[in-house]
């Protein structure tokens, strides 16, 4: 950081969570002294852990055969089923 600089912000004798706003070319900065124990703005956010999904090895190897399906058999309905309609 520029020695200019800090010399200026030593002088503005800032207390522990003190501020102080200025204008730069029309510009509102804001200066800001922490106060040691204000909790920082991340306390308290999920801190997100980077993952990704690879595809697994296969479990073995599947032949498939072109063609046409054959049609499924017909369902087995109950003698007690029939009786009830």
């Amino acid at each position: 950081m520029n020695t200019q600089l800090v010399e200026v912000l030593r002088q503005l004798k800032l207390k522990p969570g003190e501020s102080i706003t200025v204008d730069v070319d029309g510009q509102p900065l804001e200066i800001h002294f922490p106060d040691p124990v204000e909790p920082a703005a991340y306390v308290g956010q999920v801190m997100m852990m980077p993952w990704f999904d690879s595809p697994r090895q296969p479990a073995g190897t599947l032949l498939v055969q072109l063609g046409r399906l054959s049609p499924p058999d017909p369902p087995i309905i109950p003698s007690d089923e029939e009786a009830a309609k």
